[in-house]
Order: C-alpha cells, then structure tokens, then sequence
C-alpha cells in the first residue's frame, strides 16, 4: 500500500469567535492508494476546558457541528473534474458519532453520503487534545487530485465556541467556502 505523505496543517481561529482556552491548532491528513483517510487534530489547551460530550454509540448523527466537531471538506480538482461530483463534508465528534454529506453545489443538494462508519478516537494530556479519525473514502473519491478544507467547531464549557480552519474567507465562519479548500492532496503515483 503506497501512502500520500501526510500534510501537516495549522489551523487558524476566526477572528469573530475568539477562543478562550485554545492557544493554537493543527491538523494532519493522509490518504492511501487503497482510499483510507487519517485525520488527526492537536489541540494546544486545557483538556478540561473543552466540552466534548459524553461518549456515544457510533453512529451517523446530524448537527454535530452544533457543539465540538472536527470536519474534513473534500473537491476533486477542477483538472479532474470529469466526474458528477461537487464536495463532500465529513464531521468527526469526540463522542465518537459522524456525519458524512455530498453536496451538488455550494450549500446545495445536501444528501447522506454512503460510507462505513469511521474509527474515532480521542487523546487527552496535560495542555492537548487528539482527534483522529480514521476511515475509507468512496471509490469515486480513489486516484484523483483532491482540494481539501480542514475545520474544526470547539465548544468550550464556558459557553465560548470558536471556529478553526486552514483559511477564513469572509467576515463570519464559512466551512463551505471552496476558497477554504486550500489543501492540494495528489494521488499516490503523481508523488
């Protein structure tokens, strides 16, 4: 299995949703030939600060982005575009429940979008926390140039909530902007 070189990220907080506990961010995706996807989110804070629910079954659950939520955005490059395919979202939280949507156009055309649940795990330390979610993304989604936004919603128990993401493109957060897609991930064999 050959292995895209993972991308290391640093995620930046909304200027409009300052954080109160969170001194910075980061994010890491790789992806294999195979079509399997590791996310990883570092956290520099005070663990118990942070609101992460109560564990949960597993399952697809929607309005997780509500409270502390880790999400993935994914394009296929307009070079490749030769698929019927706009972008995907996938939501990430620390209970251990997910979410994952196609969307036809910009915030349009949302459906469920099929795939098997995702490993998420979670590791807390003195001044961190760890997200990682693992998964298998569709074949459609296999060999082709990616654009990527990678974000994350932290809901902090003093009611604060901050939006994190590679790039903020407007004067409230926008996770679907395509101008936030600013991770390019190639396939394996472009390498």
């Amino acid at each position: 299995m050959d292995n895209i070189l993972p991308q290391i990220s640093r995620l930046f907080c909304h200027p409009a949703s300052p954080a109160a506990g969170v001194r910075g961010a980061s994010a890491c995706i790789s992806l294999a030939d195979d079509g399997f996807m590791l996310l990883r989110y570092w956290f520099d804070c005070a663990y118990d600060t942070i609101d992460v629910g109560a564990p949960a079954v597993s399952e697809r659950t929607d309005g997780l982005w509500k409270n502390t939520c880790f999400e993935a955005f994914l394009q296929i490059d307009a070079e490749a575009g030769d698929e019927p395919v706009y972008y995907i979202e996938l939501n990430f939280a620390p209970s251990g429940q997910w979410a994952a949507y196609h969307f036809t156009a910009y915030r349009e055309g949302m459906t469920a979008l099929k795939i098997s649940a995702p490993a998420i795990s979670i590791h807390a330390g003195d001044g961190h926390l760890m997200v990682q979610a693992h998964m298998r993304l569709p074949d459609i989604w296999r060999g082709k140039p990616l654009r990527a936004g990678i974000s994350a919603v932290i809901a902090e128990k003093d009611g604060t909530k901050s939006y994190w993401a590679l790039h903020h493109n407007a004067a409230a957060p926008d996770f679907h902007d395509q101008a936030c897609f600013t991770l390019q991930l190639l396939p394996a064999e472009t390498i």
